[in-house]
């Protein structure tokens, strides 16, 4: 089970463009954090440390549209 919570300054999705990412914690979790969107479901690969997971999600690039 994995909770989650709303880091301040996340950039929007890089799939969907909404404001909707949120920090999960999988707790007992070799890699148990990662940010998903509520909206779409994107998300960063799971790692250790919270803000290496809002690094990552900071850099996603955007989702080409077809």
């Amino acid at each position: 089970m994995s909770t989650a919570h709303k880091p301040h300054n996340l950039k929007p999705c890089a799939s969907c463009g909404k404001r909707t990412g949120e920090l999960k914690i999988t707790p007992g979790a070799k890699f148990p954090y990662h940010i998903q969107c509520s909206a779409c479901g994107f998300s960063t690969e799971p790692v250790k440390l919270p803000g290496i997971a809002v690094a990552r999600w900071t850099a996603a690039k955007p989702v080409p549209k077809d």
